[in-house]
């Protein structure tokens, strides 16, 4: 699975509601303390990359952040939202995906999102037509962030449809828009592309067929998994070092997907902030520290599968992000402001074997105050 950089990540929809306060029975106050319209954010999204890159984003007002390692959109208010990152270095010609786009579909489960975009340069380490048709060859991609894929070619292998250029393997993420949130319940297969091989030279038809090795890890042992290009698709068992080979008959872009079966889900809530603070009459922002992410306890494919099936996109793993609401009262007081957070926990079944991922969601606010006006008494 792809190692992530830094986080990508969003907001949550937040409850809004009203709360009064009782006073003792020797208060001589005819009207009790309010607090009314507490509000938040409504959807936010912060996108993050292993490069400095410009981000933008598709909603009106909005402006592009560029030459960051992260970028934060808040207090967005449509419910799909489309994200651009472009790196800009000079030597963006290297790049195989110098500029991405995802599409994020916000839902009452998906309320913020992290997305991590991961920039690969075009391998270098490349075998010339002649050579490979002489000598075959074992070729593996240079940058490693996302995975590891080996090319082997056969000796006497040749390419049949007069295509030419050098041999090489790159192993990187395509531009792409996220699993739809509505497709997280229960008793549905979803589908993630989970990254992208990029062989070379595109569009080559070979007289036998080519090899691509790709590590899946000892979690998958006996599963059986698959590549696709276009409709094509074409299928492996994963042996018992982890590692699944796949037989293709020509170069493409061939994406690397998973299909898990969601078998259960488990929500609840998790307190994540109580403090007392000194209210005044009107409006008063508090901020606070909630969670954004997925978190899981994998590693290797499984990892990044759970990523991009819950995180949309390659979410980042959990983190703490600082995010503020506000409240309007009706006379100052000592009020009492705990936040909660709500967390889903998925359970998937791929083959007869289970992983489980967590993803940290919506945000709820109770405002209690305790004090008469003035002050912030008992």
């Amino acid at each position: 699975m792809k190692k992530l950089f830094f986080s990508t990540i969003v907001t949550a929809l937040l409850a809004v509601g009203t709360l009064t306060t009782s006073c003792s029975k020797s208060d001589d106050s005819s009207t009790p303390a309010k607090v009314t319209e507490i509000e938040g954010a409504n959807y936010s999204v912060i996108a993050c990359s292993n490069v400095n890159a410009t981000f933008s984003i598709d909603v009106a007002g909005v402006d592009a952040q560029a030459n960051v390692k992260e970028a934060a959109f808040m207090d967005l208010t449509d419910k799909t939202v489309k994200v651009t990152a472009q790196y800009t270095g000079t030597d963006a010609a290297d790049y195989l995906n110098a500029t991405q786009t995802a599409t994020v579909q916000f839902s009452e489960k998906t309320t913020s999102t992290a997305l991590t975009f991961t920039f690969v340069k075009k391998s270098t380490t490349t075998k010339t037509q002649a050579e490979v048709e002489a000598n075959g060859a074992a070729l593996s991609n240079d940058d490693k962030t996302i995975a590891i894929v080996t090319m082997s070619i056969e000796k006497g292998t040749t390419v049949t449809n007069g295509v030419t250029g050098d041999f090489s393997v790159t192993v990187y993420q395509k531009a792409s828009s996220a699993l739809d949130a509505a497709d997280l319940v229960v008793n549905k297969e979803v589908t993630a592309d989970v990254y992208t091989i990029n062989c070379q030279p595109d569009g080559a038809i070979f007289s036998e067929p080519v090899s691509l090795n790709v590590e899946y890890g000892t979690l998958f042992a006996g599963k059986t998994v698959k590549l696709a290009n276009g409709s094509e698709e074409v299928t492996a068992i994963v042996g018992d070092d982890g590692m699944a080979t796949f037989k293709v008959s020509h170069f493409s872009d061939w994406r690397v997907l998973l299909n898990p079966y969601i078998k259960d889900e488990e929500t609840s809530w998790e307190t994540i902030s109580t403090k007392n603070v000194n209210a005044v009459a009107g409006k008063n922002t508090i901020s606070y520290e909630r969670y954004v992410g997925v978190e899981h306890n994998l590693t290797g494919y499984a990892a990044m599968a759970a990523n991009y099936v819950l995180g949309q996109y390659g979410m980042q793993l959990k983190k703490k992000v600082s995010e503020t609401f506000s409240f309007t009262a009706t006379r100052a007081g000592e009020v009492k402001v705990t936040v909660t957070q709500k967390k889903t926990t998925f359970t998937f079944d791929y083959q007869g074997t289970y992983f489980k991922g967590t993803l940290w969601g919506e945000v709820s606010y109770k405002v209690e105050m305790s004090g008469h006006s003035g002050g912030g008494g008992q």
